[in-house]
């Protein structure tokens, strides 16, 4: 069920946010999507171009930190950096009250105020990176979200993330894959049972990954 909600006060979403995210319709419409697709919703263009691409500079230009281990649940290889003050007008963005408001409304959750990011960026030859737990402290971050910051992406370049869940053996079954194309926002709720991988990349793949969180 869509939680009540004035889809036409997107109009004063903050700056950032591109005009078609901004119409009560369209944002109407990703709601009933997500009913329709359950724990996942993908928002295209979410982020103004221009937005998006000073975002990709400012993220470019962080220190990277190498990623590399190997668990009975988690693989990740690549370069990641925590956000904390580093992209200032993203994490305003992200923790506004009307923005989780709306992007909570979208998905079907309450979006508390605490967000948390990383950086990414992964390059050819980096193995895929994996997950295939739940939320990581139950309901304090159960909505994720991935933000893409690439101009021109294709399929044929990879980094694909693929989102999915656990089959009765254990073995993921593959169902949704998301392009980090610039500017377009992927929120999904997993769950004990839901498996997410970020595959192999042709060329330097940039992201910004997050989650809302409790105090």
């Amino acid at each position: 069920m869509i939680a009540e909600i004035d889809w036409s006060s997107a109009e004063d979403l903050p700056d950032g946010v591109s005009p078609r995210w901004r119409d009560a319709e369209t944002l109407r419409r990703a709601a009933e999507d997500r009913v329709a697709n359950p724990g996942l919703s993908v928002l295209r263009r979410f982020l103004a171009p221009a937005f998006s691409q000073v975002l990709a500079r400012e993220a470019q230009a962080l220190p990277m930190q190498g990623m590399d281990t190997d668990t009975d649940t988690d693989t990740a290889h690549g370069h990641c950096c925590l956000v904390k003050q580093r992209l200032p007008a993203l994490a305003r963005l992200m923790a506004d009250e009307l923005t989780r408001r709306i992007l909570g409304a979208v998905i079907g959750v309450t979006l508390p105020p605490r967000v948390v990011m990383h950086v990414w960026r992964h390059e050819p030859g980096d193995k895929p990176e994996t997950s295939r737990e739940g939320p990581r402290d139950g309901p304090r971050d159960a909505v994720h979200f991935a933000l893409g910051l690439n101009l021109g992406w294709a399929a044929a370049d990879g980094g694909a993330l693929a989102l999915g869940s656990l089959n009765p053996d254990g073995q993921p079954d593959q169902t949704q894959r998301w392009l980090p194309h610039d500017g377009d926002l992927c929120l999904f709720l997993p769950t004990a049972m839901s498996w997410r991988a970020v595959e192999p990349a042709r060329r330097t793949r940039w992201s910004v990954a997050g989650w809302w969180a409790l105090p």
